[in-house]
C-alpha cells in the first residue's frame, strides 16, 4: 500500500493483527454493496449483507478497498470475527448522553 495513503495502510495493519475490517463513508456508514463489489470484483451482495459482512483481513482487498476510497474511515468487525472485541457506541444526542438514552 502507498505511503500516501495513510488509512489504507493503517487498516492493514489492523488486518495484521487479526481484525477483520471494511470502509466506511464520512458519514460512518458502510459503503454501497454495488460499490464494495465492484472494486472486488466479486457479485453484489443482497441488501442486508453488505457493510460488516464484507469486512475482510486480506491485504490485497484491504489495498484495493482503500485505493478506491482513500479517504474512508476504518470500520472493524466486533465479535468473533476479530477475536472477540466488543464496541460500545455512547454518542450525545438530542441533547442526552448517550448512556442515558
Amino acid at each position: 500500500m502507498s505511503s500516501r495513503n495513510a488509512r489504507g495502510n493503517s487498516a492493514v495493519d489492523l488486518a495484521r493483527h487479526g481484525y477483520t475490517v471494511f470502509p466506511l463513508t464520512n458519514n460512518k456508514l458502510p459503503f454501497a454493496n454495488e460499490s464494495i463489489a465492484a472494486v472486488l470484483g466479486i457479485p453484489t451482495p443482497p441488501k442486508g449483507q453488505g457493510g460488516v459482512w464484507l469486512a475482510t483481513r486480506d491485504e490485497t482487498a484491504i489495498a484495493r478497498l482503500w485505493t478506491a476510497f482513500p479517504d474512508a474511515l476504518i470500520g472493524i468487525a466486533t465479535g468473533a470475527a476479530s477475536g472477540g472485541i466488543i464496541a460500545l457506541d455512547v454518542d450525545r444526542k438530542n441533547g442526552r448522553d448517550g448512556l442515558h438514552t
